[in-house]
């Protein structure tokens, strides 16, 4: 008799869990949830982007060497955050074709509004650093880390400038302005993603084609 009382009690158990698991199966994640395991993926960006650094640091005292830097750099930082989102859309299409969910193609902005805004404290605090106000003049160096998508935009801009007062408003306001490009690679990414656009594919299709000509 105990024995049927928790084999019963095990199969509720199971079968709420089936229950619970397919109703969020049904539910989005929140546009908080996304952003933050989006974020994730952009350390992960940081990362590689600093053996970038390291590697090309030789040459970044010269145009093209920082050029070819920022460009990796930045496709590095925009692909990792890209993905998540692309694949979000197309999840939400389903949803919404199912009527599981409504509509919400704005979605993509806002979590890239979410996603910029450490990169926003940090462009604050650099602003404080450049004026002296309770910041240290070394922020300089910590905000190039923070920001590393900007480090040899930065060091094109700013060289051989190590102190936040020295580093010229135009540079700031130049490496603040890039952050703009991360909602807007989140809103992109979505609406893809929600259309079902591939770039990727849409790429080694027209590869395949040109290779059979």
């Amino acid at each position: 008799m105990i024995q049927t009382f928790y084999m019963a009690k095990g199969t509720g158990n199971f079968m709420f869990n089936r229950k619970k698991q397919k109703e969020q199966n049904f539910t989005r994640k929140s546009d908080f949830r996304l952003a933050l395991s989006t974020f994730g993926t952009i350390l992960i960006s940081i990362l590689i982007s600093f053996v970038v650094v390291f590697v090309t640091a030789p040459v970044l005292d010269k145009v093209w060497g920082c050029v070819v830097a920022e460009i990796a750099i930045l496709f590095i930082f925009l692909s990792m955050m890209y993905s998540p989102l692309w694949y979000e859309g197309d999840r939400d299409k389903n949803l919404v074709q199912f009527g599981h969910i409504k509509e919400d193609k704005l979605r993509g902005l806002r979590v890239g509004l979410l996603l910029m805004i450490p990169f926003l404290l940090s462009n604050i605090l650099m602003v404080m650093a450049k004026c002296e106000v309770f910041i240290s003049s070394a922020y300089w160096a910590v905000y190039k880390i923070i920001n590393i998508y900007v480090w040899p935009l930065s060091n094109l801009l700013a060289p051989q400038i190590f102190d936040a007062p020295d580093v010229p408003w135009s540079t700031i306001g130049i490496c603040a302005s890039i952050m703009l490009i991360i909602p807007l690679t989140t809103t992109v990414a979505y609406l893809l993603g929600y259309y079902r656009v591939s770039v990727s594919s849409k790429l080694i299709y027209k590869n395949g084609k040109d290779k059979q000509k």
